[in-house]
């Protein structure tokens, strides 16, 4: 599967068709081939990636943070979500895709935890409220910079005082020349 990067519609297909790989491309992801070990695995690497933030957070700008309301923007299936609804009181979650939105349902209520799920538009006006936790990673990296940098604002502005955002962007200007490979052995 090969997405443009400004189709929401891509990543329903993805959705549809093979959701997990679609979040983390990795072969023991694939539709037809997830074991029960490797969506534990899946699941962990989630909760792996909100201990680590949650640790940055703690160690860099608040000692005491414990957010109680959290947004997480691009959530998949739920990955970051589920783990995220386990350590808040209120959680949405927001995708694109109501096919991933479908799976998180599904991921949440396995998990025993809630979150609103919306789905989302560039202006994030389905996401009602203001956040303590405003979170997105590996989301930003698929939505070309106009359109990433309208939701962006959009979801700073849900961002309450003294919040924590914590969001993850590639990117890499036109004067920095791409990674250099070696010639043997290089993917």
């Amino acid at each position: 599967m090969n997405a443009s990067s400004s189709s929401s519609s891509d990543w329903e297909r993805f959705g549809e068709l093979d959701p997990y790989w679609a979040v983390l491309t990795d072969e023991k992801f694939r539709a037809g081939k997830i074991s029960p070990d490797s969506r534990r695995e899946f699941f962990q690497s989630g909760e792996a990636h909100l201990e680590w933030v949650t640790e940055m957070v703690r160690a860099t700008v608040d000692p005491d943070f414990a957010p109680m309301r959290a947004v997480d923007v691009g959530c998949g299936v739920g990955r970051v979500l589920v783990p995220l609804a386990r350590r808040c009181r209120d959680t949405v979650g927001v995708d694109v895709a109501s096919s991933m939105l479908r799976e998180a349902k599904k991921n949440l209520a396995d998990a025993g935890v809630s979150a609103e799920l919306v789905l989302g538009d560039d202006d994030l006006t389905r996401v009602t409220g203001t956040f303590d936790f405003v979170h997105s990673y590996i989301v930003f990296q698929h939505v070309p910079q106009s359109r990433g940098e309208k939701i962006c604002a959009a979801l700073l502005a849900k961002l309450r005082p003294a919040g924590v955002a914590a969001l993850h962007f590639s990117y890499r200007t036109p004067l920095t020349p791409p990674p250099a490979r070696a010639a043997v052995g290089a993917p």
